[in-house]
């Protein structure tokens, strides 16, 4: 067996092929709110350590944190929206984008801070019914 710096080639070629099948199979989630501020970045943050997803947030509206864009849907296998107004104006704005991704409305009021644990623990009850994760 042929050695690349000390490593056998098939070793390398295996650990290889592992990380591109956990990349393969890792679900791409995320999160809407309004402003990006409280609720879809306490989201961001509260799934950002599982190890089956790539999260990202992002607001619908024009002056938030992180703007929805045509880029972040394609991206997207899942998208959560917290509110149904959230989900209607997705679909107004974007829906050329929203081509193969499941929109998913939680119901969360804008009524609890960043990482407020309230907030945590919907956050987790609820994408955990859609993502089998917690």
């Amino acid at each position: 067996m042929s050695n690349c710096r000390g490593f056998p080639h098939e070793r390398l070629h295996q650990d290889r092929v592992i990380i591109l099948s956990q990349i393969a199979v890792m679900k791409k989630v995320l999160f809407i709110c309004s402003q990006n501020k409280l609720r879809s970045p306490t989201a961001e943050a509260v799934f950002a350590e599982e190890p089956r997803l790539l999260v990202a947030s992002a607001g619908l509206n024009n002056n938030a944190e992180v703007p929805v864009t045509p880029e972040l849907l394609k991206w997207a296998d899942i998208i959560f929206v917290m509110e149904k107004s959230h989900r209607n104006k997705l679909s107004k704005k974007f829906k050329k984008y929203l081509n193969k991704q499941r929109v998913v409305c939680l119901e969360i009021p804008d009524s609890y801070g960043y990482m407020d644990p309230v907030l945590v623990s919907l956050l987790k009850a609820k994408v955990s019914r859609h993502l089998g994760t917690y």
